[in-house]
């Protein structure tokens, strides 16, 4: 009996993508609390985004999120080959995909819900 191994071929999941994110995106879609959002994110060259986050309060208060009166905060995250996340502190998190290189769709999830965005982008940042 013999056995065989399978060598994948390809980038490491963890690699980063041929594309950037650098830019200002917006979406339209409400998450708990929040509409309007905004992120304004640079990509580095090993794939890490970092900037930051705001939006407009939607609904009553609630203990999650705890937004405060200015829905504002950092992002951090990772634009690799196998897709985009990235943490808005405070709100939740987003994992998903580019579309084109001004739009990317995925799930948000925030207080332990799912809930899909679509974000586009409004401008590039210089060198992005």
């Amino acid at each position: 009996m013999s056995l065989a191994m399978s060598v994948a071929c390809g980038p490491s999941l963890s690699e980063p993508a041929d594309t950037n994110v650098s830019g200002d995106w917006r979406s339209t879609d409400i998450v708990p609390q929040l509409s309007e959002m905004s992120i304004s994110i640079v990509q580095h060259e090993d794939g890490s985004i970092t900037g930051q986050w705001s939006g407009k309060l939607s609904g009553p208060a609630t203990s999650c999120p705890n937004l405060g009166p200015n829905p504002t905060g950092p992002v951090s995250g990772a634009n690799t080959v196998l897709g985009v996340h990235f943490s808005l502190v405070g709100e939740g998190e987003f994992q998903g995909q580019l579309l084109n290189l001004d739009s990317m769709r995925g799930s948000f999830q925030s207080c332990g819900s799912d809930f899909l965005i679509t974000f586009s982008r409004i401008a590039t940042l210089a060198g992005g």
